[in-house]
């Protein structure tokens, strides 16, 4: 939260939040603002998580955990003016 606190002194706000990690808290996110709530939420998974490669175990389950953190996010604040989206970045090898 000390990051975040710093960007908003540094900028004034913050547009769209990019959350490259992820981390799962149970019920409504009541601590939420009224800013952050109108802001976008960008989550950065993987496309490991839609086909899981030799390898990669750990990081395609971390990365699942955020993508269904996504969609159960995104489910909960439908029509409260707030659009998360997930991002699934392709897999090069």
């Amino acid at each position: 939260m000390q990051t975040l606190q710093q960007a908003l002194d540094a900028f004034g706000g913050l547009d769209i939040l990019v959350n490259n990690a992820g981390g799962v808290r149970a019920g409504r996110l009541a601590a939420t603002t009224q800013a952050e709530i109108e802001a976008m939420v960008v989550n950065i998974t993987s496309a490991i998580t839609l086909i899981g490669a030799p390898s990669y175990t750990t990081y395609a389950a971390a990365k699942a955990g955020l993508a269904r953190f996504s969609e159960a996010l995104r489910r909960e604040l439908k029509g409260e003016g707030v659009h998360v989206l997930t991002v699934y970045p392709a897999l090069l090898f």
